[in-house]
């Protein structure tokens, strides 16, 4: 009734009165609980002809919004979030932040990683930024909060593959190699010029497990020897001659290592890996093939020159 006759009293005196009806019966318990962004909302409602704003809206109004390859930049006002690395865990949002008034100039700034889920790291965070921008700290955990929805909905853009056609000059070329008489002396002379003499069924035994992958039934390789006879050499050499897409490096199987503790051996892909556990007798190497294959015990014989 009071907010009635106020409205009465002013129209009366040639003052146009929009009424607003706020959720909250107290307007103090409305401002603690709501941001000025909601409460412009109802003044837009009553008012759309409305377009004047705050300053304290203003500072938190979004001004830019970029997408990148790694991450994205965001912008209120005049501050620039930009964000990179972003890592995903159970229990932990990790991603690296760039803060300026300008993240793609020389400005002051500051560039940290942090945990967007440690109430403890954005406190922090936040008294980084406040004095950076000289702006009141309970503004820039706004950013924060709001710089948190934007990297949990944030998802890598998904790049199309490129398919690479080979030329027709190329593919004569490499079918000419294929059905050549003399195409294990061809591989030998490209062994010999990448430096490695000499062990020539080895080599030959090696590439042609390397190109088993592409089979449904691929070959797998151990190479055995002492120490420093060269496996790692003779590996990277047969490897060096496979495309780059089709090798994985990694320091162990991704399932279980050969063993003398079982009957049969398990091995997975055609790639570098250590010696297997369990295997302590001499230094090995392996090329695995990428389907999972159950081998015959004992193991195959060594070779002639790798002992």
């Amino acid at each position: 009734m009071e907010a009635t006759q106020a409205a009465e009293q002013l129209q009366k005196k040639g003052i146009t009165v929009y009424t607003i009806e706020l959720p909250d019966k107290d307007i103090t318990i409305y401002f603690n609980r709501h941001t000025p962004e909601e409460f412009e909302q109802l003044l837009k409602a009553a008012n759309p002809a409305s377009v004047e704003q705050s300053d304290s809206l203003n500072k938190r109004k979004q001004t830019l919004y970029q997408q990148e390859e790694h991450g994205f930049t965001v912008g209120y006002a005049t501050r620039q979030y930009q964000v990179k690395g972003i890592q995903r865990g159970d229990t932990q949002l990790k991603a690296t932040i760039k803060v300026s008034e300008d993240v793609s100039s020389s400005k002051p700034f500051e560039l940290t990683t942090i945990d967007l889920y440690s109430s403890r790291s954005r406190h922090w965070f936040a008294k980084l930024c406040a004095d950076l921008f000289a702006e009141p700290e309970a503004l820039i955990k706004e950013d924060l909060a709001k710089l948190l929805q934007l990297v949990e909905q944030w998802r890598p853009e998904k790049q199309e593959q490129q398919h690479t056609e080979i030329s027709a000059g190329d593919k004569e070329l490499a079918l000419s190699f294929l059905k050549s008489d003399d195409i294990f002396a061809a591989l030998l002379t490209d062994f010999d010029t990448l430096g490695v003499t000499g062990e020539k069924i080895n080599k030959l035994v090696g590439y042609l497990a390397a190109t088993s992958r592409k089979l449904a039934e691929p070959l797998s390789v151990l190479i055995q020897s002492r120490s420093a006879a060269g496996k790692s050499t003779l590996q990277d050499a047969i490897i060096s001659l496979i495309p780059m897409k089709s090798i994985s490096n990694t320091p162990g199987s991704p399932t279980r290592p050969c063993s003398t503790k079982k009957k049969t051996r398990w091995c997975t892909r055609s790639w570098p890996s250590r010696r297997p556990k369990g295997w302590a007798a001499l230094p090995t190497r392996s090329e695995r093939s990428s389907r999972p294959r159950r081998l015959p015990w004992p193991p195959p014989a060594r070779m002639p020159t790798a002992g």
